[in-house]
């Protein structure tokens, strides 16, 4: 009979603690075996989406404008760059020449005949 009442004794331990676990567990969250369609919200996520893709179209919109201008300012700077170069180059040709002519002047000076305080004969 101890066999007997022992297996009566832990058949009735184990259905306490089963017993206990399940008044201690808290409940399963239930689960929906279909999925569902929500179409309001469905068109909500669509107009989302889709505002954000407008939003990325502009920002590339405002890199390709900045870009297209970045152009142009560097091809307005290039022209102005070789109309200076070009100023340059005709002050330089300027200068050389007024430096030819006072050459020429110092020569002419030197050789006598530029600097002559008396009529010649052929002037008069």
């Amino acid at each position: 009979m101890d066999m007997r009442t022992r297996k009566s004794s832990l058949s009735r331990q184990l259905f306490i603690g089963l017993l206990q676990g399940l008044l201690i567990m808290p409940p399963s969250v239930a689960q929906a075996q279909w999925t569902v369609h929500d179409p309001p919200q469905y068109v909500l996520q669509v107009k989302k989406r889709l505002e954000e893709a407008n939003r990325w179209v502009q920002s590339y919109e405002n890199a390709v404008k900045q870009l297209t201008t970045l152009g142009g300012i560097l091809k307005t700077t290039e022209d102005l760059v070789v109309k200076q170069r070009n100023a340059i180059a005709t002050m330089s040709s300027i200068g050389q020449t007024v430096r030819g002519i006072y050459q020429l002047k110092y020569q002419l000076e030197a050789t006598g005949s530029l600097g002559r305080s008396e009529p010649s004969a052929g002037d008069l």
